[in-house]
This record gives C-alpha cells, sequence and structure tokens, in this order.
C-alpha cells in the first residue's frame, strides 16, 4: 500500500463542513485512500481524548 501526504488541500473547507462527532466546524479534512473523507476539529474535548 503507498500513501502519500499532500500539502495542497483538495479544496477550501467552508462553514458548511461540520466534525463528524459533533456540530463544531471542521477544520481538518483526511481523505481515505479507499474513498471518502473524515472531517474533524482536533481543538474540542471529544478529539483530544479519542486521538
Amino acid at each position: 500500500m503507498k500513501a502519500s501526504l499532500d500539502k495542497k488541500p483538495a479544496r477550501p473547507l467552508t462553514a458548511a463542513d461540520l466534525c463528524d462527532r459533533c456540530p463544531a466546524r471542521a477544520v481538518v479534512e483526511t481523505v481515505m485512500m479507499e474513498g471518502g473523507s473524515l472531517l474533524c476539529t482536533p481543538t474540542t474535548s471529544h478529539s483530544s481524548r479519542t486521538r
């Protein structure tokens, strides 16, 4: 399996992009190699406990 880290985002995140775990605005999008993506806000308390 080959992975890459692109420094340029595929698209800019907007206020409509919300965290997958809470209603906070997402600041990070992780694109999965198999397809799909995860949106998260790493500064919220649930993120720091689970990551």
